[in-house]
């Protein structure tokens, strides 16, 4: 059927740009076809344009030049050129092989609820949109995650994928690379410390104020209000995913929400936002005047 070049252009934006928002029902509107080509934009866009362009110039065996060195360098956040190629590489398997992972995870989940052949489905376009921090559903009815909002699989699945995706492979490898927290550069202790500080205070916050709110997470076992909590904690940051009806939060959810929002996720990742980096340094400056310190 005909498809309104506006409906058409708005999707194909917030589907490369991974924002989220949608003007009609993914699941109801598009086919398989349509789907198909939004979660491709989804993952051109999660790992960045220059990135994109760069792994398939590789892919069809074309030299790189410098100018688009230069870009992909200045993408990802790089000082020097050294090992560029390589970088983008693991980059890219990296990606894959979560995305492959968490698509395993979800789908032993969503088969108990569905046919095996549509559970693949939603297992992968999920897995994508959750570690490029997308929040684009194929659920149906403008619902996203509301319906399972009691399968802890499901919901940590997505919240531990949205959150590697936040966090940037740059980080992520030193991690693996140096193993201690004070052998890490600084750039990964203000990204780790800044993001367990936004996990846990979330968590804290959504639990207290939605804890009674019978139209949100009220009617559930604490176990579950716990959970869910955490969820709306990682999943503001870009993600757009949802457990709970959040035209019906607390308006001082809302707000904690669009503080969230605004955050974002770390330089170099998936995820949109002012980045972590930036308000973790913003505080780290702030804090070292009070003593008149020269520098944080």
């Amino acid at each position: 059927q005909f498809t309104s070049p506006l409906t058409a252009i708005f999707t194909a934006t917030s589907s490369v740009c991974v924002t989220g928002l949608v003007v009609v029902d993914t699941a109801d509107y598009w086919s398989g076809f349509g789907q198909a080509v939004i979660l491709v934009l989804i993952q051109l866009g999660g790992l960045g344009f220059m990135t994109s362009a760069t792994l398939l110039l590789l892919a069809i065996r074309r030299r790189i030049t410098l100018r688009e060195k230069v870009l992909a360098r200045q993408a990802l956040g790089m000082e020097t050129f050294g090992g560029l190629t390589g970088l983008l590489k693991r980059i890219a398997l990296f990606s894959l092989f979560v995305e492959a992972a968490g698509a395993l995870l979800l789908y032993l989940r969503f088969v108990h609820y569905t046919s095996p052949g549509k559970a693949v489905w939603q297992a992968v376009f999920h897995a994508v949109s959750a570690f490029n921090n997308a929040g684009f559903d194929i659920m149906g009815g403008y619902r996203s995650l509301i319906g399972y909002q009691t399968d802890i699989g499901i919901v940590l699945t997505i919240a531990f994928m949205v959150i590697l995706g936040g966090l940037s492979f740059i980080v992520i490898e030193d991690v693996v690379r140096r193993h201690r927290f004070n052998r890490f550069q600084t750039d990964t202790k203000i990204v780790l410390a800044m993001t367990a500080l936004f996990l846990v205070l979330g968590t804290a916050f959504y639990f207290l104020v939605e804890y009674s709110n019978p139209a949100t997470m009220g009617n559930l076992a604490w176990p579950d209000k716990l959970v869910m909590s955490f969820f709306q904690a990682v999943t503001p940051r870009t993600a757009g995913f949802t457990t709970v009806d959040i035209n019906h939060m607390a308006d001082a959810s809302f707000v904690f929400t669009m503080l969230l929002m605004f955050v974002g996720g770390a330089s170099g990742s998936t995820a949109g936002g002012v980045k972590v980096n930036t308000v973790g340094l913003l505080a780290f400056t702030a804090l070292s005047a009070v003593p008149g310190k020269e520098k944080p």
